[in-house]
């Protein structure tokens, strides 16, 4: 997923439009929990400092699919992270800000993370562990 990181590309996968068969492979493959942290990684990496990415994640129903790999993957840890690190990158769409506020599982993944003081990204007042 390497190439989620470079703007040029993440310009190319939104155009062929790699978001939607993301999500859809995550609803696919919802019950597998290292598919569901894959996701979550490479919508984190397309979120990361690119505006247009974190729109089409959220248009495209990346944001609801990761609270649902979130909830379904309770206390996994490697997605629990992976679900952090995506919405410590999204944050800055209104509208995955509103759709996170006060979800009892971001909440509660946070509270399983805190323990974790190490390197991690800030999002207003959250901290994720960096797993990039």
């Amino acid at each position: 997923c390497l190439c989620a990181t470079h703007p040029g590309h993440k310009e190319q996968i939104l155009q062929v439009g790699l978001i939607k068969i993301v999500v859809d492979s995550m609803d696919k493959f919802a019950k597998i929990a290292e598919v569901q942290r894959a996701g979550c990684l490479f919508f984190a990496r397309m979120a990361q400092n690119h505006s247009l990415s974190k729109a089409r994640i959220a248009a495209d129903g990346g944001t609801d699919q990761v609270i649902r790999a979130m909830s379904q993957h309770k206390g996994v840890r490697p997605v629990e992270e992976a679900g952090i690190l995506y919405f410590a990158m999204a944050c800055e769409n209104p509208a995955t800000r509103r759709k996170v506020a006060g979800l009892k599982v971001v909440l509660k993944a946070m509270q399983t993370l805190k323990g974790n003081e190490g390197d991690g990204i800030h999002c207003q007042g959250t901290r994720a562990p960096r797993v990039l």
